[in-house]
């Protein structure tokens, strides 16, 4: 479930399109701290609704 390559992959597809990653906070297991690390260098937080935190990246 936790898959950066395939959401590169999808960006690729679309060009110049923003990638979307959303964390549910509540959902376990947690996201490994591996994921998280390379979710804070490749992406950034734009948004938090309760306990969802949206990442986006443009291509």
């Amino acid at each position: 479930p936790y898959d950066l390559e395939a959401t590169h992959n999808l960006s690729a597809l679309f060009g110049r399109q923003t990638a979307l990653i959303i964390i549910d906070e509540r959902r376990e297991p947690a996201p490994p701290d591996w994921f998280m690390q390379e979710l804070a260098a490749n992406y950034k937080l734009v948004a938090q609704f309760d306990e969802q935190l949206v990442y986006a990246r443009v291509e």
